[in-house]
């Protein structure tokens, strides 16, 4: 395990047990910590309201 995997799982972790309001982080795979996928909900009252977006990075250290 090196040292940005386990940077990247404490993240991952931290944003599953205090997720973002708005945003629903995953990974792709779960064998991948460098591919993630961000579902972002569009915020009442803005264009966006009712919104979904998903976007799918790839952590690059």
């Amino acid at each position: 395990e090196t040292h940005s995997q386990k940077a990247l799982m404490l993240e991952m972790k931290s944003l599953q047990e205090e997720p973002v309001e708005g945003f629903k982080i995953t990974l792709v795979d779960e064998a991948d910590l460098y591919n993630w996928e961000v579902a972002i909900f569009g915020p009442p009252n803005t264009h966006y309201e009712g919104g979904y977006f998903k976007v799918r990075t790839e952590v690059d250290l």
